[in-house]
């Protein structure tokens, strides 16, 4: 039998309203175990290690190499305007991106893909 590992998410974006529905949807999803808000690059490293789950806008990430300095047990989810911004981030830490504005359809895909990763099996 396979057991989701509660998860920990990080919220990083300038958008309000990203903010708020993603902590919104976060909320009300039963593997999402706790909910943290920052606004810089700086508090996004800090608090990376302690997160599972990192959503993340990359107007606000120095460089895509700057993703590699995010702890490697983080599943990095971008929030992007533009799909153009999901691009510049492939073949890097990004795991997903999720465009803005974000639908709960949208939230419950991104959490089917990264969930397995947190997966465990018991007896």
């Amino acid at each position: 039998m396979q057991v989701t590992i509660p998860l920990h998410a990080l919220i990083c974006t300038p958008d309000p309203e990203a903010q708020l529905a993603l902590q919104f949807f976060a909320q009300n999803h039963p593997a999402i175990a706790g909910i943290r808000r920052v606004d810089t690059w700086a508090e996004t490293l800090g608090a990376a290690a302690r997160s599972e789950l990192i959503f993340l806008d990359p107007r606000i990430i120095p460089s895509p190499e700057a993703l590699n300095q995010i702890a490697p047990g983080a599943s990095v989810i971008l929030l992007a305007g533009d799909p153009h911004d999901c691009r510049r981030f492939r073949g890097t830490r990004a795991r997903s991106c999720l465009l803005t504005p974000v639908t709960w359809e949208s939230f419950q895909w991104t959490m089917r893909s990264v969930q397995p990763m947190y997966a465990k099996e018991t007896a």
